[in-house]
């Protein structure tokens, strides 16, 4: 039964994957992006399940995936309703709650469960990848790869647990931005898709979902069509204004902490030195902690702390960034903005400096590199729109008459 049942998951998840890209990508590009996806989360998935799951050495429940594993299947066997316990924020127990439902379809089958729950994050990256697509239908696709095949995305969506639903809640967002903006007229399936992405972060992850939710509202009133507003103005807005009535009105109403946001990111930097596997203190507030905690955030793990695993994890987040960086460098401000271009870097950029901004609080590895990787596909997007979003002739022209070879590709 375990053969087959993973068997025909993973054959009706790669014909999800090519259904989602091919007319984004064409028939061949998509087949091979899911294939190769499809194949690293196999494997990562594998080694995982062996890991953490059929171990002897876990029965102790050391792990978040054993644990998961087997409070769903406690609540399997006890005949819970299917959607008793759900609650905002606890993700622990709305992922018992999920793997009920996986195992009410697989039956008493560990590893069927375990790769379905993995595919799920895969579904999430080939969403992220068919986003970049629709917002820039000639964006490089190596963009697509590196989004559903970057080392921290295929490792940490290969799982059955907190990260592979964030994944797919993530690619849902992504996919709504994409098709709100992209769209002459915004029907009711984006915007429906989009907040049930961001009730499923919220669930699991609620001060993700929240940044999700603030990352759109500030984009829309950030952005009209055809041109941007001064980003500036409505940053300082929602931080000077926006952040202290809200804070006034949850105060009025006895709402000391709505919906646990407070606490849940108090805990998250709590767990910094829970498990040995702390590369860092909880940072302060300061100037110099803030510079601390931004080194941490992308270069920690080093190598000599936790091996060569270590370095892999920061590597696509880095290189995304060196990226990034280098396109907005050759460019020179020679930008010619459109609306779903200017829409999307936005609301990438809000949401990646918001989600690291969490991570300067943060040392310890396993949720240093969990977070960060989400940060990935919402970077390649605003790769994709930056490179969208310029006049080639522009470009090559002082490239020309400084003597260097080449241009930026469209």
């Amino acid at each position: 039964m375990t053969i087959l049942a993973c068997v025909v998951t993973v054959l009706f998840s790669s014909a999800i994957g090519v259904l989602l890209l091919h007319r984004a990508y064409g028939p061949v590009a998509a087949g091979v992006i899911v294939v190769l996806s499809q194949g690293l989360s196999l494997v990562a998935t594998a080694e995982r399940y062996v890991s953490e799951i059929a171990d002897p050495h876990y029965v102790d429940e050391s792990t978040d995936a054993f644990r998961y594993i087997e409070g769903a299947r406690a609540r399997w066997e006890a005949d819970v309703p299917p959607l008793d316990g759900i609650t905002v924020g606890d993700g622990t127990n709305n992922m018992y709650v999920v793997g009920q439902w996986f195992f009410t379809v697989f039956g008493d089958d560990k590893a069927a469960v375990f790769l379905a729950g993995s595919t799920v994050g895969l579904v999430g990256l080939w969403l992220s990848a068919l986003a970049i697509r629709i917002v820039v239908p000639d964006a490089p696709v190596v963009l697509g790869f590196l989004a559903t095949a970057a080392p921290s995305v295929a490792y940490w969506s290969s799982s059955f647990g907190k990260d592979s639903l964030t994944f797919l809640s993530v690619g849902m967002c992504l996919w709504s931005v994409a098709a709100m903006t992209t769209r002459r007229r915004v029907g009711a399936l984006p915007v429906l898709v989009f907040m049930v992405g961001d009730a499923l972060m919220l669930l699991i992850r609620i001060d993700i979902g929240v940044v999700l939710l603030v990352a759109l509202a500030v984009a829309i009133t950030g952005v009209r069509d055809g041109s941007v507003v001064r980003f500036r103005r409505v940053v300082l807005g929602v931080v000077f204004v926006g952040a202290p009535v809200g804070l006034l009105v949850a105060s009025a109403l006895h709402l000391d902490d709505p919906w646990g946001v407070v606490s849940s990111f108090s805990g998250t930097a709590d767990r910094t030195a829970i498990g040995g596997s702390s590369v860092g203190e909880r940072q302060g507030s300061s100037l110099a902690g803030v510079i601390s905690g931004s080194v941490t955030a992308l270069l920690r793990p080093l190598p000599w702390e936790f091996g060569i695993g270590g370095l892999v994890s920061c590597v696509d987040t880095i290189a995304v960034l060196v990226l990034i960086w280098a396109i907005v460098r050759a460019l020179r401000g020679r930008f010619t903005w459109g609306y779903p271009e200017a829409f999307c870097v936005v609301f990438g950029a809000f949401f990646a400096i918001a989600v690291f901004a969490e991570l300067t609080q943060i040392g310890n590895v396993g949720l240093l590199v969990r977070l960060r990787s989400l940060i990935v596909p919402v970077l390649l997007m605003i790769i994709a729109a930056l490179w969208s979003c310029t006049d080639p002739r522009e470009v090559e022209e002082p490239v020309r008459a400084s003597g260097r070879r080449g241009g930026v590709p469209r």
